[in-house]
């Protein structure tokens, strides 16, 4: 299974990578992004199957936070993503 994580963080990506990789067992590739440009030039019909998406939120480029969920979801609108986020500053 081909698995893609989307964060603008080095450190967060590093850590789910570690993550799935110990969870699913049948993970054949994760491929990390840093920007929803990227991600989404990833998960083109012609790059081939993924099989998870694990996304943060709050990716740079995109004013809107659902602006990138509903550009993933234009593109495979079936593909099992998880969506979250953080924030370092109180609410």
């Amino acid at each position: 299974m081909r698995v893609l994580i989307a964060d603008d963080h080095e450190a967060i990506r590093m850590v789910v990578k570690t993550l799935v990789g110990m969870y699913v067992s049948s993970v054949a590739t994760v491929e990390a992004y840093s920007n929803g440009d990227d991600l989404l030039m990833a998960l083109l019909p012609e790059r081939g199957e993924v099989g998870l998406l694990v996304l943060d939120l709050s990716m740079p480029g995109y004013r809107r936070r659902l602006d990138l969920v509903r550009a993933v979801f234009d593109l495979r609108p079936k593909l099992p993503t998880l969506v979250y986020t953080a924030s370092s500053s109180p609410m």
